[in-house]
């Protein structure tokens, strides 16, 4: 996609943010393990997301370049029962809780977006800048990058390691219609 016809400034996108979370390890090759460390079914995550777009005159030389933030991030299993808490493996042959209400947000940090309208840049959590919590990448569409979509591979909470989180969004520019109701002014 081209973003020929985008208007120069800066627009936000909002809208719904939708992952599966993936809770400790599969070893299914491995020696079968108590009910309480078998690998879990994975669960849903569910969000708010809003991108926000500069886009600049390219013969200006200024950068365009997009950010944004999941905030509002839960847990659900598969009958939409939200999960607050899950239990994970210690290492040691027990098992460790973890509380996942609420879980933290995460910050797409600025990067650039190429002429061809995509975009792959780092997730950081938030309140913590300069933390690595894994990355994103996207694109703009429609007539004058009307639309934006991407996905997100992150590990959810700081500190864990063997817990992943994959996520997607496709998000309507705030000021044209269709435009998310959440999204103010319109």
């Amino acid at each position: 996609p081209s973003l020929e016809g985008t208007e120069e400034g800066t627009f936000s996108y909002y809208g719904a943010y939708a992952g599966v979370f993936v809770p400790g390890f599969n070893d299914p090759g491995g020696p079968p393990r108590p009910p309480t460390l078998q690998p879990g079914e994975p669960l849903g995550v569910r969000g708010v997301i809003q991108v926000n777009a500069q886009f600049t005159n390219r013969a200006s030389g200024d950068p365009e370049v997009v950010e944004g933030e999941i905030t509002n991030r839960r847990l659900f299993d598969r009958d939409g029962n939200q999960i607050t808490s899950i239990n994970i493996a210690d290492g040691n042959g027990g098992v460790r809780t973890i509380d996942t209400s609420p879980m933290p947000g995460l910050v797409l940090r600025e990067t650039g977006i190429s002429e061809n309208g995509t975009f792959l840049g780092t997730v950081e959590y938030d309140g913590a800048p300069d933390s690595e919590a894994g990355s994103f990448d996207g694109a703009f569409g429609g007539s004058g990058a009307s639309d934006v979509a991407g996905v997100i591979w992150v590990n959810p909470i700081d500190g864990e390691t063997g817990i992943h989180e994959y996520g997607t969004f496709n998000l309507p520019r705030c000021d044209l219609p269709g435009a998310s109701p959440l999204c103010t002014p319109r």
